[in-house]
C-alpha cells in the first residue's frame, strides 16, 4: 500500500494501521478520514467486475440527491469457481428502496455486502456508535441510512463476492452464526425507523424464537430488550393522515377550498392532496401548504406506501395499513372519509350526514365508491355509502356498529 501511495500520491493515501484493531474500528477510522463527497468500500475477498462501477454509482447519487446511498447487484463465486446470482436481488423492481422493501426479504438483506455500495461521506461520518458495537453490518446500516433518504439500486452486476469457507461468517459454527445473525437483527430493531419496528419484531420473533437453537442461545434479557424497543414505539402518538382526492373536472372556488382546508387541518395531523396534473389546482394547494400528489395513471389511487415513501417526513409515525382515507372536494360539498388502524374510529362526513363506525371494512368499500363517484357524482356516492354501511350494520351486527 505504501508503494502505491508513493507512486500515486494524488490518488492514494496510505492510512494503514500498525496493529489489528478490528474491522468495525477500522471502518470508523477510514470513514472519518475520507475527504471526498462519496465513499466506497472494497472488502478484502471481493473485486469489482465493472471498470465504471464507481462512475455510474456517483452519477446515480448526483442525479438522485434525495438518496442516502446506492448499491448494485453482486455475483457470488465459491471456492470451486462456481458463479451464482442472488435471487433476492433479481426481483427488485424499483431504483429507490424504503424499509418496506428490505422487510419483504426474509433475510432483511438486499445489499449483502459493502463492496457493491457507494455511500455519502457525511452520513457515514455521522454513524452512531451503536452501529460499531459489533461487526458493522449492512442490515442495520441500511435501516439507519433509509431514514436519511431512499436507498438507491442499480440493477447491474458490478461486484463479485468470494464465498470462502474460512471467512469470519462462513467459517463459524451453526450456533455462532445463529447468535451473530440474531444480534444483528436485534440491533436493526433498535436503529430502524419507528414505523418498521412492529414488522421487524414479528419477523425476528418468528425466525429466531421458535428455532431449535433458541432455547440455549436466546436469553430472557434478549426478549426483554426486544420488547422494550417495541413498547417505546407503541407509546409514540401516531399521526392522523388525511389523503384527499380532488375532482379533476370540478371548478374549484379558492375561498371555499381554503375554508374547508382550515376546518379539516384541526382534526388531521398531515394533509395530502391527490389531484390531476392541472397547474391551477397544484398552485392552489401549494398556496395553502398541502402536499400535492398528482394522478398520472388514469384515475388509479396511489398506495399508502407510495405516499409515505414520496411525501411523508421520515420521523413521522403512522398507524395506517393502506389507503382508506379519501376526500372528494367539489363546490359546494365535501365528503370526508378517513380511517385508523387498530380499532380506531372512522368518520364519514357529508354535507348533511355525520356518523362513525368501527375500523376494518372500509378499504373495498372506498375503492368501489371511487368508480361509482366518477360516474354518478358526489350526491349519489354519499347516499350509496350511507346505504351500504346501514346494510352492513344490519347484516354483521356489532362489528360494524354506527352511532349518530
Amino acid at each position: 500500500m505504501a508503494e502505491y501511495a508513493a507512486k500515486y500520491p494524488t490518488l492514494i493515501r496510505n492510512i494503514s494501521s500498525t496493529e489489528n484493531v478490528g474491522i468495525s474500528r477500522t471502518y470508523k477510522r477510514c470513514f472519518q478520514q475520507a475527504t471526498g463527497k462519496y465513499v466506497a468500500v472494497l472488502e478484502g475477498d471481493d473485486y469489482w467486475k465493472a471498470s465504471d462501477k464507481l462512475l455510474r454509482q456517483m452519477e446515480f447519487l448526483q442525479a438522485n440527491p434525495d438518496c442516502s446511498m446506492v448499491f448494485s447487484r453482486i455475483a457470488i463465486i465459491d471456492e470451486a469457481g462456481t458463479r451464482m446470482e442472488l435471487k433476492r436481488q433479481q426481483y427488485i423492481y424499483r431504483t429507490k428502496l424504503t424499509g418496506y422493501d428490505f422487510l419483504a426479504d426474509r433475510f432483511l438483506n438486499l445489499i449483502v455486502n459493502f463492496s457493491c455500495c457507494m455511500f455519502i461521506t457525511k452520513y457515514m461520518q455521522q454513524l452512531p456508535d451503536i452501529l460499531y458495537s459489533q461487526r458493522l453490518s449492512e442490515i442495520p446500516l441500511a435501516f439507519y441510512l433509509e431514514q436519511k433518504g431512499p436507498v438507491g439500486y442499480i440493477p447491474q452486476i458490478d461486484s463479485v463476492y468470494r464465498k470462502i469457507s474460512t471467512s469470519v461468517w462462513h467459517g463459524g459454527t451453526n450456533e455462532q452464526k445463529f447468535r451473530s445473525s440474531f444480534e444483528i437483527r436485534k440491533l436493526t430493531l433498535h436503529i430502524a425507523d419507528r414505523k418498521y419496528k412492529k414488522l421487524l419484531f414479528e419477523l425476528i420473533r418468528k425466525q429466531y424464537f421458535f428455532s431449535p437453537l433458541a432455547e440455549n442461545l436466546i436469553t430472557e434479557k434478549d426478549k426483554e430488550e426486544l420488547a422494550s424497543a417495541l413498547i417505546s414505539t407503541e407509546q409514540t402518538k401516531a399521526s392522523r393522515l388525511g389523503i384527499f382526492l380532488l375532482d379533476r373536472a370540478a371548478e374549484i372556488d379558492e375561498t371555499h377550498v381554503e375554508r374547508i382546508y382550515s376546518e379539516i387541518e384541526h382534526s388531521i395531523d398531515r394533509v395530502y392532496v391527490v389531484c390531476g396534473e392541472h397547474l391551477k389546482e397544484q398552485e392552489l394547494f401549494g398556496q395553502i401548504g398541502a402536499a400535492v400528489i398528482p394522478i398520472r395513471d388514469g384515475c388509479k389511487l396511489p398506495t399508502l406506501e407510495q405516499v409515505v415513501a414520496d411525501y411523508v417526513p421520515r420521523d413521522e409515525v403512522f398507524l395506517y395499513d393502506e389507503v382508506v382515507s379519501i376526500q372528494f372536494l367539489t363546490k359546494p360539498q365535501v365528503m370526508e372519509i378517513h380511517a385508523r388502524n387498530g380499532g380506531m374510529r372512522e368518520r364519514v362526513n357529508g354535507s348533511q350526514n355525520w356518523f362513525t363506525f368501527t375500523a376494518g371494512r372500509t378499504a373495498a368499500l372506498m375503492k368501489a365508491s371511487w368508480g361509482f363517484y366518477k360516474k354518478n357524482g358526489l350526491k349519489f356516492t354519499l347516499r350509496r355509502i350511507k346505504d351500504r354501511l346501514l346494510r352492513k350494520r344490519k347484516s354483521k351486527g356489532p362489528a360494524s356498529k354506527m352511532v349518530d
